[in-house]
């Protein structure tokens, strides 16, 4: 389908400089055969707006959530125990990710009104990307949009690297409680929890040095995660995923293991296992697995993979706040004794004040991990 011409000075053998830099290389046309590629072409556009606009309503809740399990975790001093702490952190990288992917989303969806997607059927992609950067390199106010687009990406990858890191660290927690700490001494984790702030920001730097040999940070980066550079992070985020697989495997082989000395009902040790391994995937982050994957060439699977791409990422902090701490047995406790306290106090204050909007009951609790 794609075919690219390029000079020889355009250097196509050296991945520093593809025919991905627009700027060295010409001629790179997608063919539209006909009219149902062109409008192929609309429905990928199309299905990138709506999973972005569902990605968006997910980056907000995952906001409000993370933000709520942060000041609960500054308010109540009984959180502040060595799991909460790994939390904390990983909140504090998944907020940081959705910040930066509600902006890159309100970019994407303000810019939308500037490029008719009736002419992308008209036009090849090279005729219109090279449409679009005429545009852009015309307008200071449009240069200065791409860059802060391109800055925005810049901090969207260093966060979504952390978000990696501090599933992994999470990992060998899990690991460490379940497996390792029955047999051997416990491993020294603050060293690690430094580091999982640290390694992501040499990793984005070595990648963004290697990426601006091929496009400057004022050029569009609408191709960027096409190009050989972006396995620097995929790499080591696919390094990462695979090692907390390993975990996730020998923590359920331990589960399964002690499930076996209980009289319980095989059907019941069964459903436990299952169980364990649903609510420690996203904590670990293994269902990024399909983050991962390459967009199918297909409308159905563009459209479903893309989605899943765009979704799954903004809606994983809210999913590990709920799991993890709004239905934690720990969390409600404390919760519960504040409410119980603040109840005792107006009722001694003000004998005739009554609080029936706070319940008395025992809120449901979900076993934590």
């Amino acid at each position: 389908m794609a075919q690219s011409n390029c000079q020889e000075h355009s250097q196509v053998g050296n991945p520093l400089k593809s025919c991905m830099n627009f700027n060295e290389c010409h001629g790179l046309h997608v063919h539209l055969n006909n009219s149902v590629e062109a409008d192929n072409s609309e429905f990928m556009e199309l299905t990138r707006l709506i999973w972005t606009g569902i990605g968006t309503v997910g980056s907000v809740i995952t906001i409000c959530s993370m933000l709520t399990a942060i000041f609960l975790y500054i308010v109540y001093p009984c959180l502040r125990n060595f799991r909460f702490k790994i939390h904390l952190q990983l909140f504090f990288a998944l907020l940081l990710e959705s910040i930066a992917q509600l902006i890159l989303s309100y970019l994407l969806l303000s810019k939308i009104d500037q490029i008719s997607l009736n002419n992308v059927g008209n036009e090849t992609i090279h005729q219109t990307l090279s449409h679009q950067r005429q545009i852009i390199s015309t307008s200071n106010t449009k240069s200065t949009y791409t860059i802060i687009q391109n800055t925005m990406i810049i901090i969207w990858e260093l966060s979504q690297t952390c978000v990696f890191t501090w599933t992994f660290i999470e990992g060998i927690h899990i690991h460490e409680l379940i497996v390792v700490s029955v047999f051997q001494s416990s491993v020294n984790m603050y060293p690690l929890m430094l580091a999982a702030w640290i390694v992501p920001i040499f990793i984005t730097v070595l990648w963004l040095g290697t990426w601006l040999h091929v496009n400057k940070i004022d050029e569009s980066w609408s191709v960027y995660t096409l190009h050989s550079t972006y396995w620097i992070s995929n790499s080591f985020r696919l390094i990462l995923l695979s090692m907390n697989m390993a975990f996730l495997i020998n923590v359920i082989r331990v589960l399964v293991r002690r499930l076996q000395t209980n009289d319980a009902p095989e059907i019941q040790k069964l459903r436990k296992a299952v169980k364990a391994a649903v609510l420690l995937m996203p904590l670990l982050g293994i269902t990024n697995f399909i983050v991962l994957l390459p967009e199918p060439n297909n409308s159905l699977g563009f459209f479903f993979i893309s989605g899943i791409r765009r979704v799954l990422p903004t809606w994983q902090g809210f999913t590990i706040s709920m799991i993890y701490y709004f239905m934690n047995k720990d969390v409600q406790r404390c919760i519960q004794m504040s409410i119980r306290k603040f109840k005792s106090k107006h009722q001694l204050k003000y004998p005739c004040f009554t609080l029936h909007f706070l319940p008395t009951s025992t809120i449901p609790t979900t076993n934590s991990v």
